[in-house]
């Protein structure tokens, strides 16, 4: 089948200049030419643009060039479908790229989107949100991306600057969690649903984790220091399991006792008192590394 690909590009994510990317392409297109489309986003209908082209055109793989929240969209539309989806990551923490071993430079990672290797990755329903392709969580992380969005900021630094003020007001809220064979109840500053192991800073928050098994963690943040503050942007930084409890699960319900700050896959959502999620198996197709 001949090859027919949509770039999906997001001119703002990250606050990063796209010029190194276009030139990438052409020098690709130089070395193997071949037939794609661009669709570029303006925050305007997005994601309906964007299904409505899909449904019109056949693509064999849609490689988006952006943040997590743009490969969200981009993957929400590709769900149990046999189109593979690439990344170039171009956002502001790019988790899900780092997930997948996907090189932050524009040249290398077109490579790795035009190539052969594919592989197939779990996603989660969040209910009344849609789907969740890296990590969401409610409170003190949440209160985070809308401060960064707020005001605008972007990189890592933006993070950073905005995180000293999220800790200095954190709140403890109580959260119910019922599956089919667990009830828990507990007092947290956050609770992540982590279909993946690390943030975009590199931090390790779910080390046991995998993509591929089916499972999604629940990670119960209970108490924070400043001390733990090193290990949400450096990488490789291990959870305090004393201050944490990780729990697998298929299928979650969770309810807070006041309406709580939530975000999914970077993007801030508002307040909420309850959420249903449910792993999607290995319904997603992706370009990685070799």
């Amino acid at each position: 089948m001949e090859e027919k690909i949509l770039f999906v590009v997001n001119p703002a994510a990250g606050g990063k200049d796209k010029a190194l990317f276009w030139t990438s392409l052409q020098e690709a297109l130089s070395a193997r030419p071949f037939d794609y489309s661009t669709f570029s986003t303006t925050g305007e209908d997005d994601m309906q643009q964007l299904r409505h082209l899909l449904g019109t055109q056949a693509f064999t793989r849609v490689i988006v060039v952006g943040g997590d929240g743009t490969v969200r969209m981009a993957a929400e539309l590709l769900l149990n479908q046999p189109t593979a989806l690439g990344i170039i990551p171009m956002g502001s923490a790019n988790g899900l790229a780092r997930e997948l071993g996907i090189p932050n430079h524009p040249r290398d990672a077109l490579r790795v989107a035009l190539g052969p290797q594919t592989t197939q990755i779990d996603t989660i329903q969040i209910d009344q949100h849609g789907l969740c392709v890296h990590l969401s969580d409610l409170g003190m992380n949440a209160i985070l991306v809308e401060h960064y969005a707020a005001e605008k900021l972007r990189g890592m630094w933006g993070y950073a600057r905005v995180f000293m003020k999220t800790v200095v007001k954190r709140r403890r809220f109580r959260v119910s969690l019922d599956e089919e064979h667990m009830h828990l109840y507990r007092n947290v500053y956050m609770l992540m649903l982590a279909n993946a192991r690390m943030y975009g800073t590199g931090a390790v928050v779910n080390p046991t984790g995998s993509m591929r098994d089916g499972y999604f963690e629940v990670i119960l943040l209970k108490d924070f220091r400043w001390w733990d503050l090193p290990r949400l942007f450096f990488p490789r930084r291990r959870p305090r399991l004393e201050r944490e409890e990780v729990v697998s699960v298929k299928s979650i319900s969770v309810a807070c006792n006041r309406p709580v700050h939530f975000q999914m896959d970077g993007e801030y959502r508002g307040k909420v008192t309850r959420l249903r999620a449910a792993i999607n198996p290995q319904g997603l197709r992706v370009l990685v590394p070799r």
